[in-house]
């Protein structure tokens, strides 16, 4: 039996004081899922952990003006493809500072009131986590 490879990945649903969430559309240049809508995240990288890959990932995609604040575990995810498992550590958190998007992950970045977020193109992987991050 042929056991797929696991990814581990870490994101975070970035929350506002009026409820709604901060999402990007990835990159046309993507290989990956282009164009869809996403949280703010990505790969685990050898020797990280969740929260360390989380913080990277942040400055990475959203440039060092972006600091999170009331950083918090949400749940863990696992998601299998046909070529691998993946498994997403999500948090939750809210975010001081001016986003600079690294263009080469982001096409758009934007805020989204929970209805709207709902009817996004999602990236397999995350539109469970939008859903359950809404729910009572």
């Amino acid at each position: 039996m042929h056991r797929l490879p696991i990814v581990r990945a870490a994101s975070v649903i970035i929350c506002d004081s009026e409820n709604r969430i901060l999402l990007a559309r990835r990159s046309a240049l993507k290989s990956l899922d282009p164009g869809l809508w996403e949280t703010i995240g990505g790969k685990v990288e050898p020797g990280e952990t969740s929260p360390e890959a989380l913080l990277r990932e942040v400055r990475e995609e959203l440039g060092r003006k972006t600091v999170l604040k009331d950083v918090e575990y949400f749940r863990q995810y696992t998601f299998e493809s046909k070529s691998k498992i993946l498994v997403s550590d999500v948090f939750t958190a809210s975010m001081e500072g001016s986003p600079e998007p690294c263009l080469d992950e982001i096409a758009q970045l934007e805020w989204f009131a929970k209805d709207e977020a709902l009817k996004l193109d999602f990236c397999v992987d995350c539109q469970k986590r939008i859903e359950d991050f809404y729910s009572p």
